[in-house]
């Protein structure tokens, strides 16, 4: 019978929208992160810790981006 894993690869893509991403990957968290490529039943970094600031601005980004892109 086969495993059922819930371990899931971690997308890093999170670090740019985390309280830390000014640190360093050497620095901890992000060192703790970095070292930890898998996570249970999540693609979130161990460590991530959601910065509201820059998910809205992202979020904007992306809204911009995509009208940008439609009005072409």
């Amino acid at each position: 019978m086969d495993q059922i894993t819930h371990e899931k690869i971690v997308d890093f893509a999170y670090c740019g929208i985390c309280k830390n991403q000014e640190l360093t990957e050497k620095d901890e968290p992000c060192s703790t992160c970095i070292a930890n490529p898998v996570n249970f039943e999540s693609k979130k970094p161990i460590k991530y810790e959601e910065d509201p600031i820059k998910v809205k601005r992202n979020a904007e980004l992306i809204k911009e981006k995509h009208l940008h892109v439609k009005g072409d």
